[in-house]
């Protein structure tokens, strides 16, 4: 999958998590990212029926919870489908600090 357009690490983490898990949707799971979910990632989470989305830090220009197209959230996108729970900012500072330069 390495260069695929789905090769993000949501998207990546969860279909590791389907193989694991040995069905078609990862129902009641928990997934945990440093920063908030891409629109792809956005859209493939709910369809995968994830419980509960743990973002570290914002990232409101282009991203699935914060922009202006909320797509991991919006109950308008697709009626049938449930939206996760989102908890934003948990670990801000560690997670901002990832992408930091050292000395910087």
């Amino acid at each position: 999958m390495a260069g695929a357009i789905t090769g993000h690490a949501e998207t990546l983490a969860c279909q590791v998590a389907l193989d694991a898990a040995g069905r078609g949707d990862l129902a009641g799971a928990a997934l945990d990212t440093t920063a908030e979910t891409c629109f792809i990632c956005g859209y493939a989470i709910p369809e995968l029926r994830v419980g509960l989305v743990v973002c570290g830090k914002d990232a409101p220009i282009i991203e699935a919870v914060t922009s202006a197209h909320p797509v991991l959230t919006d109950p308008a996108l697709d009626g049938w489908r449930l939206a996760p729970a989102v908890i934003g900012g948990e670990l801000r500072e560690e997670c901002e600090g990832l992408k930091r330069k050292p000395g910087a």
